[in-house]
């Protein structure tokens, strides 16, 4: 009576035969009055056998199947603590909940017991926390005292070479994944965790990353992963792998990384039509951006951003953040993301910074695509652009197979003629767009579009911010009716949730429309910015544990969806507290 179990684990298989009354438990059989079990876990088997049976996951049975939840009063109190549903085989554990970790133990799968996130209360999750536990997913947490064998040392071995050093050393092979490195020789260890002399428990698995040249792979199950601005500049000589799958792991800096043409299907003969390869395979972003490139062509030269040609390939989920372009003479295609986009869909990017191309002679270039003969979706330049002829905010020339849809620009658009907000030149289809950014006035100079031989339909400029009055198409409006929703609404641009999809548009307080995938996580109130709006509401429901049930997870305050309001989405909210662009 009156004791505690604190940070403990059982592993091993609890088992009772017993003819009479029978009780197991992952951790404890049975419960002692007035006691508390803490921060702690089961994964072995449980069974028992007997006229009268209880087990359970992590404890068999609670007298009187009551226990206080209060630090204050007397009883049984279980917090923070798990069992694992599948190695036990037990779904159901005597002081048991099902949302709240604070009020009993809760069972997980085995996949959820490896996983850090479980355990956020344990203040788990790097690998190792001094003084009490440690973690090396995928694996059950232990405890820090336990750990006294030295990971081996497996960098630059061969796979199979590191995986009987590891092996012999007492630990097990982890997981496996593949990355370019710059220094470490393919098909050999570049990286491990733990790391070599780390002090670790005997089986923990040893988890490596293998040097990779895009050898292997490539499709949308395992494609190739991109984790740093090395490994991008090698796609640019691995045009073998321009059709496969790649997907980038976090943000890339380019910073001092310099390059003086495309770096993905580059011209090779500037001096020429294009000779290259162009990129026909996939390039999902994930959501994450290429900061700090810039490109530098020296004399002339064609076909240039970040893309030189994608022909049949898809480009998505991309940001390009503070990108410099700067060129010469004899320069022509170029745009933030690529020079000249056939056949190809760029999906959900944007792109800011300044593309400079004021030369004789230059031409079709863009803050996101110089020429695009295919299709540009919900996607937005703030790219500061100057060229010659057929400029525009977001593409230099959209031609006859073009098909521009839910886009917009707000940079200044500087040239000589056929200069336009949005796109230059418009021989194709432009629709669901807009654009604000100023015109200089020069030769056909328009508001949204200066030359159009196509079809622009639903879509504004602000004669305001522009400074044009005029437009080959499009509808020009003051700047306070491109901040009024009705504008757009009226047009049939979706705003809405009805229909069961996700919008594409959204319009914050007193701002123009910006794409839904562009709200900040911790943006509660939903307005464009995070600060005390959103902590008013996060406060509201702070500690209400019955989120995901009542008024859409606490009108969002639910920030990881768990059900409840509290340090973890603090955590979260206070990542994004202030920070300047909220939405990109």
């Amino acid at each position: 009576s009156g004791n505690s179990i604190t940070y403990s684990y059982a592993s091993g298989a609890a088992t009772c035969r017993y003819s009479g009354y029978s009780t197991a438990g992952g951790l404890v059989g049975r419960d002692v009055p007035d006691s508390n079990i803490q921060y702690c876990y089961s994964c072995g088997y449980v069974s028992a056998e007997g006229k009268s049976v209880k087990k359970g996951g992590l404890l068999g049975f609670i007298k009187s199947n009551t226990y206080r939840i209060s630090w204050n009063k007397t009883g049984y109190h279980v917090s923070n603590s798990y069992w694992d549903r599948e190695s036990s085989g037990m779904t159901t554990s005597a002081g048991s909940t099902t949302t709240d970790p604070n009020k009993g133990a809760i069972g997980r799968t085995t996949a959820q017991m490896q996983t850090p996130s479980t355990y956020k209360r344990w203040s788990i999750g790097e690998p190792k926390w001094p003084g009490i536990w440690t973690m090396y997913p995928p694996s059950y947490p232990c405890l820090t005292w336990q750990l006294d064998i030295p990971a081996p040392n497996v960098i630059s071995m061969t796979q199979a070479n590191a995986n009987n050093t590891i092996i012999a050393a007492g630990f097990t092979v982890g997981t496996i994944t593949k990355a370019y490195s710059d220094s470490i020789p393919v098909g050999c260890v570049a990286s491990q965790n733990p790391a070599a002399g780390e002090k670790s428990l005997e089986g923990i698995p040893v988890n490596l990353v293998i040097s990779s040249n895009f050898d292997e792979g490539g499709n949308e199950i395992t494609p190739h992963l991109i984790s740093d601005a090395n490994g991008l500049l090698a796609l640019a000589a691995a045009t073998s792998e321009y059709n496969k799958y790649f997907i980038l792991t976090n943000d890339i800096d380019m910073t001092g990384k310099a390059v003086y043409n495309a770096i993905i299907a580059p011209d090779t003969d500037p001096n020429s039509t294009f000779h290259g390869t162009a990129f026909t395979g996939t390039f999902d972003g994930k959501g994450y951006k290429i900061k700090h490139l810039t490109i530098n062509v020296r004399s002339s030269g064609s076909y240039i951003g970040l893309f030189g040609k994608i022909n049949a390939g898809t480009v998505k989920n991309l940001g390009l953040e503070d990108l410099r372009i700067n060129t010469s003479r004899d320069s022509y295609y170029i745009g933030g993301l690529v020079g000249y986009n056939y056949g190809g869909s760029i999906d959900n990017c944007y792109s800011t910074g300044y593309i400079s191309s004021y030369s004789v002679p230059s031409g079709y270039v863009g803050g996101l695509a110089g020429v695009n003969l295919s299709n540009i979706n919900n996607s937005y330049s703030k790219c500061s652009v100057t060229g010659m002829i057929n400029v525009g905010g977001l593409a230099g020339t959209n031609t006859n197979t073009g098909n521009v849809k839910n886009c917009y620009a707000t940079g200044v658009v500087s040239g000589s003629g056929d200069i336009g907000g949005l796109v230059g030149l418009n021989n194709g289809s432009i629709s669901y767009c807009y654009s604000i950014g100023y015109v200089n006035d020069s030769y056909m100079a328009g508001g949204i579009v200066a030359y159009n031989r196509g079809s622009v339909s639903e879509s504004f400029w602000d004669i305001n911010t522009s400074g044009q009055t005029t437009s080959a198409a499009g509808i020009g409006k003051t700047t306070i009716e491109m901040k009024t929703l009705t504008t757009f609404t009226n047009a049939g641009w979706d705003f809405s949730y009805s229909d069961g999809d996700e919008a594409d548009w959204f319009m914050p307080e007193n701002e123009y429309p910006i794409f839904t995938w562009q709200i900040s996580p911790a943006d509660i109130y939903i307005d464009g910015r995070n600060n005390f709006k959103d902590f008013g509401i996060l406060a509201k429901y702070w500690m209400r544990d019955d989120c995901a049930i009542y008024n859409y997870y606490c009108e969002w305050a639910d920030l990881d969806f768990n059900g409840s309001v509290d340090l973890d989405d603090l955590i979260e909210f206070m990542d994004y507290w202030l920070e300047e662009g909220i939405y990109n």
